[in-house]
């Protein structure tokens, strides 16, 4: 296995079967954050092959467009263009409306009235059919121009889509990932979604507080809760096992894979965001 650090763009990499030949790679699934960039390329057999992620210096500030164009230019994942087929947008800014209650302009409005969404920034809307509701997403137009331009044939949507598809399980489950400054959390109880929301975090405990009040709210045992919680690379690790003192199954302790390893939640991730779009 590769695992770079590189403390200038916090780059990891995940590759089991050692320096991938762009011939073995069929086709790219791509994360695009306000601070950092994943891109996975996938086999001629769906197989995940290899996974990168580069954070960006959080000096520079949310969405940095050199950041991203430094990405697109240095990521062999990316060099055959036509190989990206997905890329997923992580937003803060956001909004879900109920498809009865849908009017294109007024949802427009709410979601400027809950958020600050700058003249520069682009609105996109995604349609969930499982629930049917349509996702309000914003993001720097700068960066959409830059994604276009490359990436002529991929299709773009919120990071949150692959977490709005009901559990097999009744009763309640938290689905989660964790990036470098943001957690998506979507809840579900007997398959009827109940709760989703991105919020900041500084430390593990930021996160526990959070999903503890939910709990609270809810009127559920945080034992009682399936939390299945995911994150970008192996250096987030750390949080997964400060969460497991709090939440039962944040961890799967019996998984000791031994081609995975430290990447076994942000391979698990992949493959859901994988799922998604097949």
């Amino acid at each position: 296995m590769i695992q770079l650090n590189n403390t200038a763009n916090a780059q990891q990499v995940y590759s089991p079967a050692g320096n991938l030949n762009i011939q073995q790679i069929s086709e790219v699934i791509c994360g695009v954050f306000s601070n950092g960039m994943l891109s996975a390329a996938f086999g001629y057999n769906k197989e995940l092959l290899s996974i990168r992620y580069n954070g960006a210096d959080k000096e520079l500030g949310p969405w940095p467009l050199a950041f991203y164009q430094q990405q697109l230019a240095g990521d062999p994942f990316l060099a055959k263009r036509e190989l990206v087929s997905n890329i997923f947008i992580g937003t803060d800014k956001y909004m879900l409306v109920p498809e009865q209650l849908y009017d294109e302009k007024s949802a427009v409005d709410w979601l400027k009235s809950i958020h600050f969404i700058e003249a520069t920034d682009a609105i996109n809307v995604q349609y969930f059919s499982e629930e049917k509701a349509n996702y309000l997403y914003a993001w720097p137009a700068e960066i959409k121009t830059l994604l276009q331009d490359n990436f002529k044939n991929a299709k773009v949507m919120p990071f949150a889509a692959y977490q709005f598809r009901k559990p097999l399980k009744a009763g309640y489950t938290l689905i989660c990932c964790i990036t470098d400054s943001e957690v998506y959390g979507t809840m579900y109880n007997n398959k009827t979604l109940k709760w989703h929301q991105v919020f900041p975090y500084t430390t593990a405990e930021d996160i526990s507080y959070h999903i503890k009040s939910l709990c609270k709210h809810y009127k559920v045992a945080s034992y009682q809760l399936v939390f299945q919680c995911s994150v970008l690379a192996a250096a987030l690790n750390p949080l997964l096992y400060d969460l497991a003192e709090y939440f039962n199954n944040v961890i799967d302790k019996s998984a000791k894979d031994p081609v995975k390893g430290e990447w076994s939640n942000a391979v698990q991730l992949v493959q859901l965001m994988q799922s998604c779009v097949l």
